[in-house]
């Protein structure tokens, strides 16, 4: 569950700032926070820098290579048989790396869209 715990920590804790991703360094930064919970639940994908989304897409690769390369439910079966709460922190992390990419492909569209808008009501006045 350290893998799952490293890929977690990597998306949720910029790891620039607190790099023990030691067991001990995730107990305190990640695992000890009483608010994680709400934290995941309430999570703002634009904290997520690129390097913090490649770091986290290597410990999913990882954690997949090391299980046999199981992918999607299979995968989460075996997670879910070692740790409960681990399967769902990982569901979290997979979730939130995938968001990110899209997000990443989405918001310069948006402010480009918003940008245009601007223009043309600013041509119609």
């Amino acid at each position: 569950m350290l893998k799952v715990c490293q890929i977690a920590f990597y998306l949720y804790v910029d790891f620039r700032e607190q790099k023990d991703d030691s067991w001990n360094g995730l107990k305190a930064k990640l695992l000890g926070d009483m608010q994680l919970l709400n934290g995941l639940r309430t999570f703002d994908i634009t904290k997520v820098k690129p390097d913090m989304s490649k770091k986290a897409k290597a410990g999913i690769k990882d954690l997949k290579k090391s299980l046999d390369g199981k992918e999607g439910a299979e995968l989460f079966k075996e997670l879910k048989n070692k740790s409960l709460a681990g399967a769902g922190l990982f569901k979290w992390a997979n979730a939130t790396d995938k968001y990110y990419d899209i997000f990443r492909m989405v918001e310069p569209k948006k402010k480009l869209a918003e940008k245009m808008q601007s223009d043309k009501e600013a041509a119609e006045a």
